[in-house]
């Protein structure tokens, strides 16, 4: 799959065991986002897997920034070229993809903040926070996947697709528990 550039989307893919550094990886690159997209930038949240800690993953750090429109003009996206790859929504409607490969490997996806791509992340991330069965279930499913050889990008996303579903429809249900009761659920 290639974007409108013509840059290919597809990658080799690997699972590492959770490390320490992606939370300072994260920090700086946030910080370094930042500086480059100025006023545009809501927010900006450490998604994906390197958010969990002792969850296995791709040693790509997620970041995802939230902004009011994702019709950003080309002066706002130019300062990032220098160091990203822009890959248009390389498959997911609403969202900006820009990728960074190199000593620290990088997606930043630029979203609408508070939109659905956001609170979906934000869900997901937060209930493998407080379910770390959840989170080891979602590493075991992961190492599988990989196992069966789906070791490239798309091939990875696409058979991970169930089971993020999956969490995301545990999670709203968690969401929508009371707080006693998800205060429970982790203690024990």
């Amino acid at each position: 799959m290639k974007d409108y550039h013509g840059i290919e989307v597809d990658e080799p893919v690997e699972l590492l065991a959770y490390d320490q550094t992606w939370i300072e990886d994260f920090r700086q690159e946030s910080e370094r986002l930042k500086r480059k997209l100025r006023d545009e930038v809501i927010a900006i949240e450490h998604i994906g897997s390197t958010a969990i800690p002792d969850l296995q993953s791709k040693p790509i750090i997620d970041v995802m920034v939230g902004v009011a429109t994702t019709s950003l003009r080309t002066e706002v996206i130019a300062p990032l070229l220098d160091e990203y790859e822009s890959l248009g929504e390389a498959g997911v409607a609403g969202r900006l993809y820009f990728r960074k490969r190199g000593k620290t490997a990088v997606n930043a996806h630029v979203v609408e903040h508070l939109g659905t791509i956001w609170n979906d992340n934000i869900l997901l991330r937060e209930y493998l926070l407080a379910n770390p069965r959840e989170a080891r279930r979602y590493g075991q499913f992961k190492a599988r996947v990989m196992a069966e050889g789906k070791q490239t990008l798309l091939t990875y996303s696409q058979a991970k697709r169930p089971i993020i579903e999956q969490l995301l429809e545990d999670a709203r249900t968690w969401r929508s528990r009371a707080p006693s009761e998800k205060r429970n659920e982790t203690c024990g």
